[in-house]
């Protein structure tokens, strides 16, 4: 069993695949440690009553990471009150690990009504780090733990099967190919081939979605930092950071005899670029004029002001001219 073993991990690939999975595992397992020690340790902080202040919705521009460009999510904006060590405190924090998910705003909504009295938890140490609720279930960290590294050491096995049992066999079929480029170009076409046709149903869905009148609340751009993909070298060092611009317009409208509101240009889909793109855009919808809005109609909350453009035929591009180059790759062509 061992020199069985040790003549599967013989090939360099295969040692490459096998540490690659196992570092992502342990990755993973670090991860969790971490968060089962964050859960923790908020479960212990004390409790109190608390009486919840305002409830409302709004929108709010996140940056996960300086890579992406902010999202305008749609948020539960909820402030409470309670007595701790003696003092009164006053928070808007909703969860201990950051923010709350974008699907959870109208649930929190209808959890913490204004006048309502709940119970928060708050650091003993230090009152003013509160949350109204705990995240990190350690049932959904178990669970999605478990998942990821099932999906992991599929993947990892599929990979050591194909290096150990494949690749002289795709040799011997296409002698003349040049194999990493046929697999590679073959993978990325696939992928494009899927996210173009996840764009296209979705742009056709939102232009079968009925439409209703709506008024432009408020319009205007936001300027972000974003990391460049390469540093940018110039005269006074190197640039890693980029000024961007994207257009930022909260709009009303009612739907069943309910009030809503949306920041949503394109369904799904923030854009940014130079200031005077953004401009344009913003200028297209001055406050208070009357637009005509496109929503969900098994989801009312999600509108769009436009259809997604053309872009997503580029991934159609892209997914031909990979297809080609693994084609060509093939030596079957030339």
């Amino acid at each position: 069993m061992l020199e069985t073993l040790q003549s599967v991990f013989e090939p360099f690939e295969v040692r490459l695949i096998a540490g690659i999975a196992g570092g992502t595992i342990l990755f993973g397992l670090a991860a969790l440690a971490v968060a089962m020690f964050q859960y923790l340790r908020v479960r212990n902080w004390a409790t109190a009553k608390a009486r919840i202040l305002s409830s409302a919705p709004g929108f709010e521009l996140r940056q996960k990471f300086q890579t992406e460009q902010p999202r305008n999510v749609r948020v539960a904006k909820i402030i409470y009150q309670f007595e701790a060590a003696g003092r009164t405190w006053r928070s808007n924090r909703i969860l201990d690990s950051g923010d709350a998910a974008e699907d959870q705003t109208e649930r929190l909504l209808a959890a913490y009504p204004v006048g309502a009295v709940v119970t928060i938890r708050h650091d003993p140490k230090d009152p003013s780090k509160s949350a109204l609720e705990i995240d990190h279930p350690p049932k959904d960290l178990a669970a999605g733990c478990l998942a990821a590294t099932l999906i992991v050491v599929v993947f990892a096995a599929l990979g050591i099967l194909f290096v150990t049992y494949g690749i002289e066999g795709l040799q011997q079929l296409l002698p003349g190919a040049i194999l990493p480029l046929t697999i590679a170009g073959s993978v990325i076409g696939f992928l494009f081939l899927l996210l173009f046709i996840a764009f296209h149903r979705q742009a056709k869905a939102v232009g079968r979605w009925p439409t209703i009148n709506g008024r432009i609340v408020s319009s205007g751009v936001h300027e972000f930092q974003q990391r460049r993909d390469k540093p940018l070298r110039t005269m006074r060092g190197t640039r890693m950071m980029k000024t961007m611009y994207m257009p930022v317009v909260e709009y009303s409208y009612s739907v069943g005899g309910r009030d809503r509101s949306s920041c949503s240009i394109w369904d799904g889909t923030e854009v940014s670029g130079s200031r005077s793109y953004a401009q344009r855009v913003a200028d297209r919808y001055p406050v208070g004029r009357t637009v005509t809005v496109r929503y969900d109609p098994t989801d009312p909350g999600k509108a769009a002001l436009e259809v997604g453009g053309s872009w997503h035929w580029m991934l159609l591009v892209g997914a031909v001219v990979a297809f080609a180059v693994a084609a060509w790759s093939t030596g079957l062509f030339v």
